[in-house]
């Protein structure tokens, strides 16, 4: 299993993404060349789109298997968003970590230095929210307020140091929070207030993924305090965020996309990108 596959049902949605993120490339540097020099670099080295693959297979799975698409370019739109709010983040946490590369190779801050580090992460957050103001409703764009919000606290909190709860906390503002948000707000653009069942049980899927998400990938690393001095703590989290991950998904309708939204987690869990994360993780976590 490899995200191609798991991302099969909605390739199309995802090439359209990538389409759109170069495509508002231009309006956000607008063609001054350094500025597009700078903000080309780290959109040149593309990750995994996992919060766009969280909003499009979240809205599709909350409409369950319909025919219908409703409000596809507004999907394709806010999944676009969401990569620009994460990629403000990324160049803003390189910055505050001292971080040295990114996507493997030179981050920004390294390569243009810290102030225009600065300031390229505040366009692209001023562009993800102008790009909101302009296409969705005031409940879009709360969550995605209050969402940025609960990621800076977290980034702040974290540099004043934690113990095992305090981490837990850092990690739900600054990774789960997000996921939740992509997954609510995908919900929300497709069925609304007409199934808000729909909408909580996605919105609880992305909390407790990205709880799972960033718990794996802090014991892969093993490089943090928190990792180290409570690995069996954090494994009992694990299993526990993905439990709450599963059975979220329960009460919504069969289709290939909550699948997908299933065998993302299970990726996720047995793999982490890494061949050797099955000797890391015990079977029984696995879902």
């Amino acid at each position: 299993m490899d995200l191609e596959n798991i991302y099969m049902p909605i390739m199309d949605d995802l090439k359209m993404v990538e389409t759109e993120i170069k495509n508002q490339i231009r309006f956000l540097t607008d063609d001054h060349k350094f500025v597009n020099e700078i903000v080309g670099y780290f959109f040149d080295a593309p990750g995994q789109r996992l919060r766009p693959a969280l909003v499009i297979l979240s809205a599709k799975a909350a409409m369950g298997d319909e025919r219908k698409q409703r409000n596809f370019d507004d999907i394709i739109r806010l999944a676009t968003i969401v990569e620009y709010i994460h990629s403000a983040s990324l160049i803003h946490d390189d910055l505050v970590d001292g971080a040295t590369s990114r996507r493997e190779k030179p981050s920004i801050n390294i390569v243009f230095g810290n102030k225009i580090s600065v300031l390229v992460g505040d366009m692209l957050y001023a562009h993800a929210f102008k790009l909101l103001t302009e296409r969705f409703d005031k409940n879009v764009m709360t969550i995605f307020s209050r969402c940025v919000q609960r990621m800076c606290r977290g980034e702040i909190n974290e540099l004043r140091g934690c113990d095992f709860e305090k981490y837990l906390g850092i990690i739900e503002d600054k990774t789960a929070v997000f996921m939740s948000a992509c997954c609510n707000a995908g919900a929300t653009l497709t069925v609304g207030r007409e199934n808000t069942d729909a909408v909580q049980s996605l919105s609880d899927f992305g909390l407790n993924f990205g709880m799972a998400y960033q718990i794996m990938d802090d014991l892969k690393d093993g490089d943090t305090i928190v990792a180290n001095l409570y690995r069996m703590e954090l494994l009992e989290k694990l299993k526990e965020f993905v439990d709450g991950a599963e059975k979220s998904l329960y009460g919504l309708r069969e289709s290939i996309y909550k699948e997908s939204l299933t065998n993302l987690l299970k990726y996720i869990i047995e793999y982490g990108g890494s061949e050797k994360w099955g000797e890391i993780i015990p079977a029984k976590i696995i879902v």
